[in-house]
């Protein structure tokens, strides 16, 4: 079976696509009262790793600021111990018939 798209990196909870440049997704969320909203995001990218990235962090109560690595040369990737991921395969049900 032929895959679409790109090849993805995982390692644990953390997965990355394949680059030049590493590239880091900031995410701003908003939180108030049962309502969940992601206010903005923004890409930024680099030739060399950035160290010690604090994945999340509340600027108040209502105000949360996430950073998770969106791509990385595959090297780096390998390196670093991530593998390529395996959708797994679907098992069929089969329902049997009482009679």
């Amino acid at each position: 079976m032929k895959e679409i798209g790109p090849t993805v990196y995982i390692k644990g909870k953390l997965t990355a696509l394949i680059s030049h440049t590493f590239i880091y997704e900031v995410s701003i969320c908003a939180r108030f009262k049962g309502y969940y909203s992601i206010a903005n995001t923004t890409h930024f990218s680099s030739v060399n790793e950035i160290a010690n990235i604090v994945e999340s962090f509340y600027k108040n109560p209502y105000t949360e600021i996430t950073c998770e690595l969106y791509s990385a040369p595959l090297s780096w990737l390998i390196e670093n111990g991530f593998t390529i991921y395996i959708k797994p395969e679907k098992k069929k049900r089969v329902k049997k018939i009482i009679e």
